[in-house]
């Protein structure tokens, strides 16, 4: 993926008038700036649409060149959007709340005979992926089976 593909995105944010300048310094510099400003576009604050294209921009690229498939700029766009909307909101929510803690003690509790408890778990690294699943089961003296 080109600079030419990334600028089309950061200038569908930023129009073509502030483009020009929007590259001129190093990468480091620029990250550095971008990550800081918090004017907001659409009521999301700068730094945290940036750093959500970023990865948008990150993804496509290994999307093109692990997997051979193509992200068109609008789609990674609105998955950037997508992401930092959502961030921000529940970054908000929870910053405006007061964490409320409670202890709760998790134990076995034996089933009336002649029933077996089973309690379970399971695991996945994606729809479809790899996948796991155990179990432990207890009869109701408390013994494994």
């Amino acid at each position: 993926m080109s600079r030419c593909f990334a600028s089309h995105i950061w200038s569908s944010f930023l129009g073509p008038l502030l483009i020009f300048d929007f590259f001129k310094l190093e990468l480091h510099d620029w990250c550095k700036l971008n990550s800081k400003i918090t004017s907001p576009l659409c009521y999301i604050p700068w730094y945290i649409i940036f750093t959500f294209t970023m990865w948008a921009i990150w993804l496509g690229c290994n999307s093109l060149i692990f997997v051979g498939k193509f992200i068109p700029y609008r789609t990674l766009k609105q998955n950037a959007i997508a992401h930092a909307i959502e961030f921000f909101f529940l970054s908000t929510v929870l910053l405006h709340q007061s964490p409320s803690y409670s202890l709760n003690y998790i134990r076995w509790s034996p089933t009336p005979f002649p029933y077996v408890t089973l309690n379970t778990n399971k695991s996945s690294l994606g729809n479809p992926s790899k996948s796991k699943a155990g179990g432990v089961a207890r009869l109701a003296n408390g013994a494994w089976l």
